[in-house]
């Protein structure tokens, strides 16, 4: 990839982030056409925003940016939150405790 549509992407990716928890989420989804998609983010932010939101007092802003998240994630790499994986690989065991044979 060339370093401008590297900047293009990430510029997009960026606007989408904040759209997607600043603004309502399904933002992004519906951004790159998918609408059913980003109305079912839409309604669950709302839907979080209005019956969660007031029980959790000074935490009520978690649910809508949960939702905003997760649309975001799967915008970008089609993947919920909780089915991405950590990118840090387990190191390698040290070679003294490999079983010789």
């Amino acid at each position: 990839m060339s370093d401008q549509s590297s900047t293009g992407l990430q510029v997009t990716n960026a606007l989408k982030l904040f759209a997607d928890v600043a603004i309502m989420p399904g933002s992004g989804q519906l951004v790159e056409g998918k609408v059913a998609e980003g109305a079912l983010y839409g309604v669950a932010g709302l839907a979080g925003k209005l019956l969660i939101s007031p029980l959790l007092g000074p935490l009520f802003w978690v649910p809508w940016v949960a939702v905003g998240l997760d649309s975001y994630s799967m915008s970008v790499d089609g993947k919920h939150l909780w089915d991405l994986k950590s990118p840090v690989a387990a190191p390698p065991a040290p070679a003294s405790s490999l079983p010789k044979k």
